[in-house]
């Protein structure tokens, strides 16, 4: 099961989601508005980790809100709601099923726009909520079925009948269908092109201590700027990248933790990606050793700067002293 991490600096919690199970909250998104529902999954210290989702019916009251709670799958609990509005902000409704069923302060609200802008709601360092503006928004792509239907479940063509053409009485000749599947092949991989072409396609290379993160260049090529995030076990580095740092393509880290999630936006794109390793061994007496060459090197810098201050003054004293002479 792959995920994605959602983090904000205002709050305590990180959210690593299953990919898969937004998706499917997606996909109801793009049936209609409205739609509330469960989250369910684990506490893992202080990250939340969402496997799966479920409908609730509409106008649940508490009775049925606790029976979706308790009705969690194997090894999870209720993580929180999601809604489906028109814009990314929790309405009275929403904050009202929140704080009454999922009062626990890592129990928190997803809110999906049907366009497939979606946001985190959880509990800031100081346990307030702001319901109406999330602390990160990213968006969420529906799987799109069409490729796999023109293709087959393999991503080659189907293959040739063997049955010769024939006529079709009072219907359409075969060139015309013909024509048709031609078509519609070709708006499929017009289609399949498109939505490749709107993925960052975020990669992770593990290198010793060192990770390289890459991503497709084409994406970005016409992009002014890009926002680059990681969190490195307890540690939050953001970074803003150029357009000549977006079109190199990759950028390497100096992981500190076996845990790493990247997090790159730009040209209106937002990817994740997460390394989970051994730690990297300690660098202290590296460290140690470049503050001491370093404090060495300071040291003889004013070593000689005090020796420079004291020749200037011996020359004031015998300039002085000439003077004071040529007065009498």
């Amino acid at each position: 099961m792959s995920y994605a991490s959602w983090a904000a600096a205002e709050c305590p919690l990180r959210i690593d989601y299953a990919i898969e199970a937004i998706r499917e909250v997606r996909r109801m998104a793009s049936a209609r508005l409205g739609v509330l529902g469960v989250l369910y999954g684990r506490l893992e210290g202080d990250t939340l980790r969402i496997v799966a989702a479920r409908t609730a019916p509409a106008g649940a009251d508490e009775h049925t809100w606790a029976k979706l709670s308790a009705a969690a799958p194997e090894g999870l609990v209720a993580a929180g709601l999601f809604a489906i509005r028109e814009e990314v902000a929790m309405s009275r409704v929403e904050s009202e099923v929140l704080r009454r069923q999922f009062p626990a302060p890592w129990q928190v609200a997803l809110v999906m726009t049907r366009d497939g802008r979606a946001g985190f709601f959880a509990q800031e360092h100081d346990g307030t909520l702001d319901p109406a503006s999330s602390r990160g928004t990213f968006e969420v792509d529906e799987a799109l079925e069409l490729t796999t239907y023109l293709f087959g479940p393999e991503g080659g063509e189907r293959p040739k009948q063997s049955r010769p053409m024939r006529s079709f009485a009072g219907g359409f000749s075969p060139a015309v269908w013909l024509l048709a599947g031609v078509l519609a092949l070709m708006a499929g991989y017009g289609l399949a092109t498109m939505k490749t072409a709107k993925r960052l396609q975020l990669g992770l290379e593990s290198r010793g201590d060192r990770i390289v993160v890459s991503w497709d260049r084409a994406a970005v090529q016409r992009a002014s700027s890009g926002f680059f995030e990681i969190l490195d076990g307890p540690d939050r580095v953001t970074r803003a990248l150029s357009p000549n740092d977006l079109a190199s393509g990759h950028l390497t880290y100096l992981r500190r933790t076996g845990d790493v999630s990247v997090r790159l936006q730009s040209n209106g794109l937002d990817e994740a990606t997460r390394f989970v390793g051994r730690a990297p061994a300690s660098r202290l007496p590296e460290e140690i050793a470049a503050l001491v060459h370093k404090s060495t090197d300071l040291l003889a810098k004013v070593v000689a700067a005090d020796n420079q201050a004291r020749d200037m003054q011996a020359t004031i004293d015998r300039l002085s002293a000439k003077i004071t002479q040529g007065k009498r």
